[in-house]
């Protein structure tokens, strides 16, 4: 197996035209079984459902038991007898993959849909309902329509995905009477870059480790601000190897998402496909979010003097005391000393502006008068072995509010088990 340690630092934070059907199935001779789906009576039911791990429907929806998920095997679903599924088989299916991995894979939803708590939320065709309307992702966007359209929509699936629609609103085109298309996956051109290492590589380990020597960050690219959404960036190694990123926001109509994707792959005979890594991780640092006040909470007057308690605050697995304070958010103006400097200088800001010490406080929500911020001071990741990939969600869904990043540092490392370096700068604050 070749071995890659990866270790990213988010921030945070595709849709072309297809034509050529020569790859599609003959939907004439495919049949319509009615495909079971995932109800919810609310999107913020649907996100409570996400946030909590898809464990706790309580009365709020109803989690089918028999429905193919997007995690079902290939060899489980009759996807050629399935309007919908035997399209997009005969078109988007990976074709370095056998047909004995899962739906999710083969089908490249790990592209489309990162958040899994998500993912695993919607059945074998990527849909799901809330309330009245069906829900429906594909590598075009996001369809949604009354469920009453539902067959409908089946029987003009393949000839919407090779549709551009009629743009009634931006990022939304009206398919058929009442059947619409959001492109969620609209993109920038990716970058490609090459990098150039500031040390030598007789000082790194020759084997796969956690543990990289110091870089010169400043040696590398950055990029910051809109250059991020939805932002793919490739990073060659030798080998035909290369590092695939990408900092996203989904917009999925039903649940809005942003976050880091991050991936190891190789070029063969079908084009880049992924390789299995021995750990990935995304890290990141010092992330600020943004959002309103949640419902009924009481909101400071403009002028009220800051007062403060801590609570206890659920984040990254771990029960962290969190401070809040009434009455201050920091100001634009500071965001970007906060995203750099951590605690010592949050710290500063706030006792010089308020009287308040947080002390080495790691977690904070400040409540002013016409917005809320969410402060994570430190270094946080996620990580996975022996994966091919590692995402991670940046936004926030509290309390059915979503918090999305305005600040933060991330950064990308790479090593193989032939000592093939891989170090780049990516993000900064913003």
């Amino acid at each position: 197996m070749h071995k890659l340690i990866l270790l990213a630092m988010p921030v945070l934070i595709w849709g072309c035209s297809r034509m050529d059907t020569s790859a599609s199935i003959n939907l004439a001779n495919a049949s319509e079984p009615e495909m079971p789906y995932n109800y919810f009576d609310s999107k913020s039911s649907l996100r409570n459902c996400i946030n909590k791990g898809n464990t706790d429907m309580s009365t709020k929806g109803t989690l089918n038991s028999n429905t193919p998920s997007l995690f079902s095997s290939i060899k489980e679903v009759d996807i050629l007898n399935d309007p919908i599924l035997s399209y997009e088989y005969g078109t988007y299916g990976d074709k370095s993959l056998e047909d004995n991995v899962t739906i999710y894979d083969k089908l490249r939803y790990d592209d489309l849909i990162p958040n899994k708590s998500f993912a695993r939320l919607l059945n074998a065709r990527g849909e799901l309902c809330v309330g009245e309307t069906m829900y429906k992702i594909s590598p075009r966007g996001t369809y949604y329509f009354p469920i009453s359209l539902r067959t409908e929509f089946e029987r003009s699936y393949a000839g919407f995905e090779n549709s551009e629609g009629k743009l009634v609103s931006e990022d939304t085109y009206e398919m058929a009477p009442s059947i619409f298309r959001f492109d969620t996956f609209k993109k920038k051109n990716a970058i490609a870059y090459t990098p150039e290492f500031a040390c030598d590589a007789s000082e790194y380990p020759t084997k796969a480790t956690s543990s990289f020597p110091s870089f010169l960050w400043s040696n590398f690219p950055t990029y910051s601000g809109n250059d991020l959404d939805n932002q793919q960036v490739m990073y060659s190694l030798p080998e035909n190897r290369r590092v695939w990123t990408q900092v996203y926001h989904h917009d999925y109509i039903v649940y809005d998402e942003r976050g880091a994707l991050l991936k190891c792959q190789k070029s063969g005979f079908w084009g880049w496909t992924s390789v299995t890594s021995q750990e990935l991780m995304i890290t990141w640092k010092n992330i600020i979010l943004k959002g309103g006040h949640n419902t009924g909470e009481l909101v400071p007057p403009s002028n009220t003097i800051p007062t403060f308690f801590t609570t206890t605050y659920p984040y990254m697995g771990y029960n962290e005391t969190m401070v809040e304070i009434r009455g201050y958010v920091v100001p634009d103006n500071q965001l970007n000393n906060v995203v750099v400097g951590g605690n010592p200088t949050l710290r500063s800001i706030i006792l010089n502006s308020t009287g308040i010490d947080i002390g080495t406080a790691k977690v904070l929500r400040l409540s002013g008068h016409d917005y809320v911020q969410y402060i994570f001071v430190g270094t946080w990741f996620v990580s996975g072995s022996n994966t091919n990939e590692v995402a991670m969600a940046l936004s926030e869904e509290i309390l059915g509010k979503t918090y999305v990043p305005v600040g933060g540092q991330f950064w990308y490392q790479a090593l193989d088990d032939n000592g093939n370096l891989g170090a780049l700068r990516v993000g900064t604050a913003f």
